[in-house]
């Protein structure tokens, strides 16, 4: 059985900052707990850089997915796989100039691609993403948007999706159990591995979470299943590591 898990949102409450993030209370020993069972691999999934990701969520027995797939790392540090893309040098200079206009906006530069947080200042969205989406076509950049982020990806580069169906290839689980909160996450939801089970986090408790609704417009996800928030999901993991 293969657990995988974004991070942001996921394993931590969504913050202001992304350098504020931390995981919520237990996270990081319920996934410890769980790996260390028979049968069980564990992921952590997300497109912070790899570094930033392992020193959040510590967790020797896991699989670490970073740069939404383009950077993995073994457990214990058997191994370390590197982006085989990188963000052209001139791409990166041209986002990082542009995003110096606008102040309020946190600045990810990774090894494929430059990230804008706007959750400081949501009232630049629609200009944010123009002038992102012109750079993209400039450069040749996949635009990828998230919870009030832009992230221009170099081309060719893997998106979470892609990773998990390596790992997945790699280690050949009889299921996975996937959490996410974000539009990136739905190339995992996406996937049609069987069996998959995919659990959807809603927007969170300061974005006015609740129960997403079926139906026409109401579900706003691939995934077959939903959960109330980090907690939760901690609670799943832990009830798995006891009990399976």
């Amino acid at each position: 059985m293969l657990a995988a898990s974004d991070f942001d949102g996921t394993l931590s409450e969504i913050a202001v900052t992304p350098d504020a993030a931390r995981p919520v209370e237990g996270a990081a020993a319920a996934l410890a707990a769980l790996a260390r069972r028979p049968g069980w691999e564990v992921a952590i999934v997300s497109g912070r850089e790899l570094r930033d990701l392992r020193s959040r969520c510590p967790v020797a027995s896991a699989w670490y997915i970073g740069s939404h797939g383009n950077q993995l790392a073994a457990p214990r540090g058997r191994k370390l796989f590197l982006p085989q893309v990188r963000l052209h040098p001139a791409a990166r200079a041209a986002a990082l100039r542009l995003a110096r206009r606008w102040p309020q906006v946190w600045v990810e530069a990774k090894p494929v691609s430059v990230a804008w947080h706007y959750r400081q200042a949501p009232e630049l969205e629609a200009e944010i993403r123009e002038q992102g989406h012109r750079l993209a076509a400039r450069y040749g950049l996949r635009p990828l948007h998230g919870k009030c982020l832009l992230e221009l990806i170099a081309p060719g580069a893997r998106d979470k999706g892609g990773a998990v169906a390596a790992l997945a290839r790699r280690l050949r689980p009889d299921a996975i159990l996937y959490f996410g909160d974000d539009r990136t996450d739905e190339t995992v939801f996406a996937l049609k591995l069987a069996p998959l089970l995919s659990v959807y986090l809603p927007p969170g408790r300061g974005e006015g979470r609740r129960r997403p609704r079926r139906g026409r417009h109401r579900w706003p996800t691939q995934a077959q299943y939903w959960l109330p928030g980090p907690q939760e999901v901690i609670q799943t993991l832990a009830r798995l590591a006891r009990d399976y």
